[in-house]
């Protein structure tokens, strides 16, 4: 991630490379020692000029960026992010896996170019292989929505071009990761199970719990092969914990989705109803909520500053 500072420094000839897609010339570049001394230095570009108050053009502020990390934000093909990470194989960490597994929060600033699915498959498994288990269990705001501050493996199960098969081998890479908490803008957390909603493949490879990936851990990465250990199909013990959690955080939606596969996997019958009467009941204070706001506008602005105001006194004295 870019650090600023002010100095009158030169923008990074890799750095300028990786903007304007000249990717033959980065490769060059990397075989030279300036090219070296740049990877391990980090990269310097230059944040947009601006207007100061005399109206007078002023240079914006020097930013200092990991050269993975560029690479990575710019989309760069596999053979250039693999000669950087060889460089300085320290450098990376859980913002370069976010940038690599989430959405480009900023793609106009990027070279322009997109991973295809074969490269892109390439690249998250090289950086998965490589990652310390410590990184993947932290959150990064870096390639997620603004405000979302993510695990990696979160990140993976959100976007719909990051294949099942990379969500699963992080999973068990770090199992850990599935039980991490991510916070969003509103100061709630949610798991990266409650992300995986829509998308059924990844959400079962999650239902497993950690405690199943966490006894091949040791072996899966660099031993015997992840690809190799057979997940089973989920069972009804786990749906029916998978409920009973999500009712418990109100993630309507997730139970919503478990429904009707916890049905066919057995799931007691008693926890399913009670799970449709809940569902029920949210949306029909939804359809109350809708009513209130369009009915009682006034009122509910102010009912929403108190709820606003009552949240951030709590969230002041948690802290």
């Amino acid at each position: 991630m870019a650090k600023s500072m002010y100095s009158a420094t030169e923008q990074s000839i890799l750095e300028d490379h990786f903007r304007n897609a000249q990717w033959d010339n980065a490769r060059s570049f990397l075989c030279t020692e300036e090219g070296r001394n740049e990877v391990n230095e980090g990269l310097t570009s230059f944040a947009p000029q601006h207007m100061n108050r005399f109206g007078i053009m002023k240079r914006g502020s020097v930013l200092i960026t990991p050269a993975l990390y560029a690479a990575i934000f710019h989309r760069a093909p596999f053979d250039i992010i693999e000669k950087v990470y060889n460089i300085k194989p320290e450098q990376l960490n859980e913002s370069d896996m976010n940038c690599a597994l989430g959405h480009l929060r900023n793609a106009t600033l990027s070279s322009g170019r997109v991973w295809h699915a074969a490269e892109r498959e390439t690249i998250l498994e090289f950086l998965v292989e490589r990652c310390v288990h410590r990184f993947l269990l932290r959150a990064s705001s870096i390639g997620v929505a603004d405000g979302n501050i993510w695990t990696p493996l979160a990140c993976a199960v959100e976007n719909d071009l990051v294949s099942p098969r990379i969500v699963r081998m992080m999973c068990f890479k770090q199992p850990d990761a599935i039980d991490v908490k991510c916070r969003c803008p509103d100061n709630h957390h949610v798991f990266p199970l409650d992300i995986s909603v829509g998308n059924r493949e990844k959400r079962n490879l999650l239902l497993m719990g950690s405690d199943f990936y966490r006894q091949y851990k040791e072996s899966a990465v660099g031993g015997v092969k992840w690809e190799k250990v057979l997940i089973p199909p989920v069972s009804k013990e786990a749906f029916e914990l998978a409920l009973n959690e999500a009712m418990n955080r109100k993630q309507w939606s997730l139970v919503n989705d478990l429904m009707s596969d916890a049905e066919v996997a057995g799931a007691d019958k008693k926890m399913l109803n009670r799970a449709q009467k809940k569902l029920e009941q949210d949306e029909a204070a939804k359809a109350s909520g809708l009513w209130h706001r369009r009915y009682l506008g006034p009122v509910m602005f102010f009912w929403d500053v108190a709820e606003d105001l009552i949240s951030s006194t709590k969230r002041f004295l948690s802290k």
